[in-house]
Formats: structure tokens, sequence, C-alpha cells
């Protein structure tokens, strides 16, 4: 199935591609927003761009294609290798990083959506070498086997947590629905988001 390209005169190839826009049952999601960010009024190819960047405290700046997207900046550019690529059109939630603050993912993300924002992968979580209560209760309550899927997972509990500070089980199990995992069958990763939840709440009281 080919995938049809339109561009309305009036608009930039930044505004035709949106994050807000859940992904589709399409197979071509991906393809088709690396088309429309590649896409100019004569058909040719966009120059690279300049963007800003500050991933996990630290600023960068990078010149890169209008195609590229997040996680590769992230991986192959920045040498971030927690970020994983599962799927590839958004649906598994083992690209998922913050930015300001909200949950995307970053295999559907151009990578100049994030020209002056702040990203966070699982790298930046910790802090001075002590690991983050997520990262700690996911491993003391088994949260976690292969580990592929982890960093999306601990950075979007780290996303619920940050706005629902005491999460019900279903909080987490509604929240958690677009991080798939094969190994643990989630009941361990529900646990780990409730206890790193209290844990939080702990240090708050202190």
């Amino acid at each position: 199935m080919k995938v049809k390209v339109s561009v309305a005169a009036n608009k930039s190839p930044i505004e035709l591609v949106s994050l807000t826009n859940p992904p589709t049952k399409s197979l071509k999601n991906r393809q088709r927003a690396i088309k429309l960010s590649r896409h100019s009024m004569g058909g040719t190819f966009l120059s690279p761009r300049r963007v800003r960047i500050r991933v996990n405290g630290q600023e960068h700046s990078l010149d890169v294609p209008f195609e590229r997207l997040l996680v590769d900046t992230l991986r192959d550019d920045l040498g971030l290798t927690g970020t994983k690529e599962g799927c590839g059109i958004g649906v598994c939630g083992a690209c998922t990083v913050l930015m300001d603050g909200n949950m995307i993912t970053s295999c559907l993300t151009p990578t100049v959506f994030a020209d002056g924002r702040e990203v966070l992968t699982i790298e930046g979580l910790a802090s001075d070498e002590a690991l983050h209560p997520l990262q700690v209760a996911f491993l003391q309550h088994g949260g976690l086997q292969c580990g592929f899927c982890t960093p999306g997972q601990i950075l979007a509990a780290k996303a619920l947590l940050d706005s629902t500070p005491t999460p019900t089980e279903q909080d987490v199990k509604s929240w958690m629905l677009g991080n798939l995992c094969r190994c643990t069958g989630y009941y361990k990763i529900i646990e780990s988001t409730l206890a790193a939840a209290a844990a939080l709440r702990s240090e708050g009281a202190q």
C-alpha cells in the first residue's frame, strides 16, 4: 500500500507531522512521518537544521536532517543507547523518553521537534551515582527480566508519578498500557511502580 503525501501551500513540514496524533494501525506510520519531514514545495530534500537540545542536563548543538528521528540521534549521535527501538511504529513503548517532562515515543519524533527542549533518557535518571527510587524498585521487586523494555517502562512510570504521586493500581495499569513487555507478565512492573511511589512519598516527608 502506497502512502500519499499532500502538503498544503501554507504549511511547513514540521507543522504537518504532529506529536499529538497517536499511531494508527498502519505499518507505514514511520515512513510517512519521514516522507512528510523530507517534503518541500519543490519536491527536494531540505537542508540539515541546527538544533540545540538539553539532554540529561547537558547542552548539545547538532546539525541534523529533517528526517532524522530522535531515537537515532540519542543512540547514534549522542551514544545514549539506553533508549531502545522495538517496533519502530510507536506502539511498544521501548523508545519512550521524556521531553519537557512529557512522555513521547522517540521512534516517531523528528529530532527537530526537540529543538530548544529538555530531554530525559534513562541515563539521566540517577543522580550522583545513586539510583532513582524507580530504578531501585524495579530491581528489588523484579520489574525487569531481559531489560530491553525497562528504560521505557521506568521513564513512563516516572511521568506517571510526576503527575500522580499517589497512584492506584488501576492508575498504573491504565498509564502503562502503551509499554509492552514479553517477560514479566506486568504484575511486577505494577508492583515496582507502586513501591517507587511509596518510596518517593517517604522521601518527600523527610
